[in-house]
């Protein structure tokens, strides 16, 4: 029996139309758009004879169409969201590089002030009446 003819397999391209809009195809790879031409493949039919009985399918064709555009719709907005979170890492992204920047800024001034202060105690130890003050009982 061929499944092609008028309004034969109604209940398949239904059926199909269902496992795309789930992503779940059986014939077809996963992510393809939702059109008439992937319906009919997904469903085993020729889309052009399904573009010839427009009357007949005419339900299937505008449900077909207003899943697309739901499709469309889902995927502009993913797209809005993924563009935000590539801006937000991004400026997250610069704002580590400064914190990194005035961390190392911070560690250069200490190092600095450790060398200083290294300095000011080997100049003090050359007078005799400077000592250094250790508490009793330091381990130092």
């Amino acid at each position: 029996m061929n499944s092609n003819i008028k309004g034969a397999g109604l209940q398949e391209l239904y059926d199909a139309l269902i496992r795309l809009v789930n992503n779940k195809p059986e014939r077809i790879e996963k992510g393809f758009k939702i059109s008439l031409r992937t319906v009919a493949l997904e469903a085993g039919k020729d889309p052009s004879l399904i573009r010839k009985d427009r009357d007949i399918y005419q339900h299937l064709i505008a449900d077909i169409e207003r899943y697309a555009a739901f499709q469309r719709e889902k995927s502009a907005k993913k797209n809005g969201q993924v563009a935000e979170l590539k801006a937000r890492i991004a400026k997250l992204r610069s704002e580590a590089e400064r914190f990194e920047d005035l961390w190392k800024a911070a560690l250069a001034r200490e190092l600095f002030l450790l060398e200083q202060l290294d300095e000011y105690e080997h100049r003090w130890k050359k007078y005799t009446n400077v000592v250094d003050f250790v508490p009793n009982g330091s381990p130092a």
